[in-house]
């Protein structure tokens, strides 16, 4: 799959929704002056874009709009797994539908099966493991010190 790079300060955040409807990833971009929100409104939001998600298809995408914000949603389907975008629709890019694609890619093809009926202390390391891989296709990852210098 190729690399997309696009510049990624237009999304707010990622979420992995579990087969039991429960946030297993959540990966937010920082953004200054960003505001806190209630986890309560949170979780009901998420709990109702997955409702929306639920009738969807292999590689069909959802897209919602909810104020100056748009909600990308994908399902895996070898699982229950929801791949929820938090996207400003203010700023300007072309789509987030390669990114949500590639985001659930890497999640099918590595980390599915390390994930299957293991205990929830060991998928916190895949989980944390999966952010790392998720700022890799953001282009988010840290500057090596030689490149700085170079």
């Amino acid at each position: 799959m190729d690399k997309i790079v696009i510049n990624m300060d237009f999304i707010d955040w990622i979420h992995i929704i579990g087969e039991k409807g429960t946030p297993v990833v959540v990966f937010e971009t920082y953004k200054q002056g960003k505001s806190n929100i209630n986890d309560a409104l949170l979780s009901n939001l998420l709990v109702g874009l997955k409702s929306i998600a639920e009738g969807l298809t292999y590689d069909e995408i959802k897209i919602v709009n909810i104020g100056n914000k748009k909600f990308y949603m994908m399902k895996e389907d070898q699982s229950d797994y929801t791949f929820i975008f938090k996207v400003d629709i203010e700023k300007k890019f072309e789509s987030a539908i390669p990114l949500i694609k590639e985001v659930k890619e890497l999640f099918v093809n590595k980390y599915f099966n390390l994930l299957k009926n293991k205990p929830v202390h060991e998928k916190e390391n895949y989980y944390n493991s999966i952010k790392e891989d998720i700022k890799k296709i953001l282009n988010m990852e840290k500057p090596d010190a030689k490149e700085l210098i170079d």
